[in-house]
């Protein structure tokens, strides 16, 4: 009974189910995947088959003209430009190179910012004579100024007028630490000083950005692994808990804020093996509770909000994230994109569906990373199994 109820809790406001029907119509270019793709949209390829090496995280030039695409194995991030403006990128260079672990992007006032986890740091580089090569690159934040290493060692970045925002990840499953310099979101100044803890106690948040016309700051926090061991499940092969929880949220971040990382998760759910902890109550009471949960173990890496109207005024204000999929669940889950509405009166979440599905009938199709709004309003989409990208367009 305790059990049931505490399933019931963690799923209360839950992201919609990931998979389409198998039956459904999908509108597809030439050379997509059978993805399963919601009626009113089209998928269709951006890139050539395996042009690059990886594709992880994208982030538009300020005009448009340049997609950058991280690649963290290669210590890449490539420049794409499509010169013909036909929809395909087929001008690749080395935008920067010889970058170890370049994860989290974002661009403001003629340059690209970038973190290198591994290292600890941020920097910043440019393009002065427009070949699609960075002369000129810069450290921001030195080396060893963020923490390195461990399972998940990403940050996502946030680039405003004034500061700059990274994240810094829980290096396991979960520590227990309070006071750990990990499992937080700092804030620096623009010239990278100043270092100060913006929020604590979350788990793995890959990218930040702002809801446009607010100054509100949003982002995806991954939930923790093995939920159900406590409760004696077979780990791998009979986890009916860990499969179902705990979800992963969509949270505004707060400055000064708690997110209850390892100790609250969902709707003010404590983890099992902190029930008994003497202060989980006053852990309780401090969490901020999410505004969205999506399903345990999707994984949800990057995502953008809407800005134009290429799909519907509808759609302004939405977000469409990508959900990578997970290891820790027995069934697939996760892998697609999603888009999630947001209500125009109290600004918050109110309703998720699935725009496209990735899931084959054996197979992941797709390992979808990361969403940015193209210029003309539609979606790119990155998958790093197999490397590629997608472009999401209102269907005709």
């Amino acid at each position: 009974m305790k059990i049931t109820f505490l399933v019931a809790l963690l799923a209360l406001s839950l992201s919609s189910p990931a998979q389409l029907p198998r039956d459904i119509k999908s509108a597809l270019g030439p050379d997509v995947p059978a993805f399963r793709v919601r009626s009113g949209y089209r998928v269709t390829r951006v890139l050539p088959n395996r042009a690059i090496k990886l594709a992880r995280f994208i982030q538009f030039s300020e005009d448009g003209k340049t997609l950058f695409v991280s690649d963290l194995e290669n210590g890449v991030i490539y420049a794409l430009r499509d010169p013909d403006e036909n929809g395909m990128y087929k001008t690749i260079t080395n935008f920067v190179k010889n970058k170890r672990s370049v994860q989290g992007m974002d661009v403001r006032d003629g340059w690209l910012y970038f973190s290198q986890a591994s290292e600890g740091s941020i920097s910043r580089a440019r393009d002065t004579n427009n070949d699609g090569v960075a002369d000129d690159v810069e450290e921001i934040v030195p080396k060893g100024t963020l923490p390195q290493g461990g399972g998940h060692p990403f940050e996502g970045l946030l680039v405003t007028e004034k500061e700059i925002y990274a994240t810094s990840s829980d290096p396991t499953n979960m520590t227990e630490e309070l006071d750990s310099d990990r499992k937080r979101i700092y804030a620096f100044d623009r010239d990278g000083k100043n270092k100060r803890t913006f929020v604590t106690g979350v788990r793995n948040v890959e990218k930040l950005r702002f809801r446009p016309g607010t100054q509100e700051i949003w982002g995806f926090d991954h939930g923790s692994d093995n939920f159900g061991a406590t409760y004696g499940e077979k780990i791998g092969r009979d986890q009916p808990i860990t499969d179902l929880n705990p979800p992963e949220e969509f949270n505004q971040f707060v400055e000064g804020a708690f997110y209850g990382h390892p100790f609250i998760m969902g709707n003010g759910v404590p983890r099992p093996e902190f029930s008994k902890r003497k202060d989980i109550v006053e852990l309780a009471n401090k969490t901020k509770q999410p505004d969205w949960l999506v399903g345990a173990h999707w994984s949800v890496l990057g995502f953008t909000f809407i800005n134009n109207d290429h799909f519907g005024a509808d759609h302004k204000g939405d977000v469409f994230f990508a959900s990578h999929g997970s290891w820790n669940s027995i069934k697939p889950v996760g892998a697609c994109v999603q888009r999630i509405m947001f209500d125009q009166v109290t600004g918050k979440p109110c309703g998720s569906m699935t725009i496209v599905d990735c899931v084959g009938p054996d197979r992941r199709l797709a390992r979808p990373v990361d969403c940015a709004e193209a210029p003309d309003g539609s979606i790119v989409f990155s998958s790093d199994e197999p490397p590629a990208l997608y472009r999401i367009s209102k269907s005709k």
